[in-house]
C-alpha cells in the first residue's frame, strides 16, 4: 500500500511536470508539490500509525500502558521485554488466516497472466518495457516481503523445511537483483 502511494504521487508529478513543459502550465507546478506532500504525509502519518499500533501497543510496553501489564509493587516482579516470540506467533497467524492466503493466491493469479501477457502479446501491443518492468517489480516486492515475513515468523526454517519455498524464495530474490 505504501509502495502503491508513492508511486501513485511520484507517476502523477511525473504527469503533470510533463504537461507543464508541455503546454506551459507553470501555475500547476506548485499544485504537484503540494499534492506529492500530501500523499507523502498521509503515507508516513499511516506507516507510523501502523508500526505504533503492531509494534507498540500490541507487543510492547509503554509508560502509559505499562500499568495494564505490571503490577501495583514493580519490585514484587521483574518487567520482562520477551515480546519477539509473540511478534513471530502474530505474523505466523496473519499469513496463515483464509483471507490472506486467498489474497496471497490472487495476487499470483494476476502476476502469472501479467506474465503471460508480457511473453505472448508484448511484440503485438506497443507497450513501453519500462512500464512492464515496473510492474514486475511491484509483484516481485510484494512476494518478497511475503517470504521474508514468513521466514521472520519461522525462525529461517520456512526455506529450510520445503524444496519448493526455498525454490520460490530464491527465483523471487535473484530475480529482484536482476531487475535493480
Amino acid at each position: 500500500m505504501v509502495l502503491w502511494l508513492t508511486y501513485l504521487a511520484a507517476h502523477t508529478t511525473y504527469i503533470i511536470q510533463v504537461q507543464i513543459t508541455n503546454d506551459g502550465r507553470i501555475a500547476l507546478l506548485f499544485l504537484t508539490f503540494l499534492f506529492a506532500w500530501a500523499v507523502d504525509t498521509v503515507k508516513s502519518f499511516g506507516l507510523l500509525s501502523l508500526i505504533y499500533l503492531i509494534v507498540v501497543r500490541r507487543f510492547g510496553y509503554l509508560k502509559e500502558n505499562e500499568k495494564t501489564f505490571m503490577p501495583e509493587d514493580p519490585l514484587d516482579h521483574e518487567k520482562k521485554e520477551n515480546n519477539l516470540p509473540r511478534l513471530k506467533n502474530f505474523c505466523l497467524k496473519m499469513l496463515e488466516h483464509r483471507v490472506i492466503e486467498t489474497i496471497s493466491l490472487v495476487i499470483i493469479s494476476i502476476y502469472t497472466i501479467f506474465i503471460l501477457f508480457w511473453l505472448t502479446m508484448l511484440e503485438t501491443i506497443n507497450v513501453d518495457v519500462n512500464k512492464m518492468v515496473a510492474i514486475d517489480q511491484v509483484f516481485l516486492f510484494i512476494f518478497a516481503i511475503e517470504i521474508m515475513l514468513k521466514i521472520f515468523a519461522s525462525n529461517g526454517m520456512f526455506i529450510f523445511t520445503d524444496l519448493p519455498n526455498a525454490f520460490d524464495a530464491t527465483i523471487v530474490f535473484v530475480s529482484l537483483a536482476l531487475n535493480m
